[in-house]
C-alpha cells in the first residue's frame, strides 16, 4: 500500500510539475522581456526562436560555455547569447574554465568557440599558454600519446593559428616557456626504469633530473601557473 501511495503521489507531482513547466514556458515565450534578468530562462526557450534572448542578462561563465553543447548549440540565438555572456567577463576569468572550453570544440560547428579562443589568446598570454597545453593534453586518448583523438586535427589547426599570431617577443617567451615545461614533464619518461624501485630511489632520480634543468626567469608550468 505504501508503494502504491508513493507511486500515486509521484504521478500527481510529476503531472503538476509538467503542467507548471508548460505554463512557465508559454509565459516566457509570450513575455520574453519580462525575464531579461533571469539567465536560467534560456532553458525554456532553447528549441524556439526568441530574439529577446540576446538582450537577457549574461549567464555565469560556466553556464555560458555549456550553451555551446547540445541541445543549445542548435539555436543560433542561444549561441549569440552565450558568446556575449562570455565576452562580458574579465578576459582572465575564462582561464579557470579552459578544459571545458577545449571540449566544446567537439560541437563548435559555427566557429563561435574557435573565434573566442583566438581573440582571447591575443590579449592574454596566460590564457594562450594554458589552452595550448590543454589542447595538447586532449589530442590523444592514451597517456603515451599514440592514439589520436578525433578532435586532434581541429585542435592542431587552432594551436598553429594561435602561435602564428604571436609577436616575436611573445613567440620567444612561448618557446622558452614550453621548452622548460617539456624538460619537467620529460622526467616522467626517465622514471620508467625505476617503476619497481623504492620511493627513496625514485626521489633521488627525480632530484637528479630536476637539478639538470636550467630555470630561466619568468617561466612557469602551464598546467599549474
Amino acid at each position: 500500500k505504501l508503494c502504491i501511495n508513493q507511486d500515486t503521489r509521484y504521478v500527481k507531482y510529476a503531472t503538476l510539475a509538467s503542467s507548471m513547466i508548460k505554463n512557465l514556458r508559454s509565459y516566457i515565450l509570450n513575455h520574453p522581456f519580462a525575464v531579461t534578468d533571469i539567465p536560467a530562462a534560456v532553458e525554456y526557450v532553447v528549441d524556439s526562436d526568441v530574439p529577446a534572448i540576446v538582450a537577457w542578462s549574461s549567464a555565469a561563465p560556466i553556464d555560458a560555455i555549456n550553451k555551446f553543447l547540445p541541445p543549445y548549440n542548435r539555436n543560433s540565438l542561444v549561441l549569440q547569447y552565450a558568446m556575449r555572456s562570455i565576452e562580458s567577463f574579465d578576459v582572465h576569468l575564462p582561464f579557470f574554465y579552459v578544459p571545458q572550453i577545449v571540449q566544446t570544440m567537439r560541437h563548435d560547428d559555427l566557429g563561435y568557440i574557435r573565434r573566442f579562443i583566438l581573440e582571447t589568446a591575443n590579449v592574454s598570454q596566460l590564457f594562450a599558454h594554458q589552452i595550448i597545453w590543454n589542447m595538447a593534453a586532449n589530442s590523444f586518448k592514451d597517456e603515451d600519446s599514440t592514439i589520436p583523438d578525433s578532435i586532434k586535427p581541429t585542435l592542431d589547426e587552432i594551436r598553429e593559428t594561435m602561435i602564428k599570431t604571436f609577436s616575436d617577443s611573445d613567440r620567444s617567451y612561448f618557446e622558452k616557456e614550453f621548452s622548460f615545461f617539456g624538460e619537467v614533464t620529460g622526467i616522467s619518461g626517465k622514471l620508467k626504469p625505476f617503476i619497481k624501485k623504492s620511493k627513496p630511489e625514485k626521489k633521488e632520480k627525480i632530484d637528479e633530473e630536476m637539478s639538470k634543468i636550467k630555470v630561466e626567469e619568468g617561466v612557469y608550468l602551464p598546467s599549474n601557473p
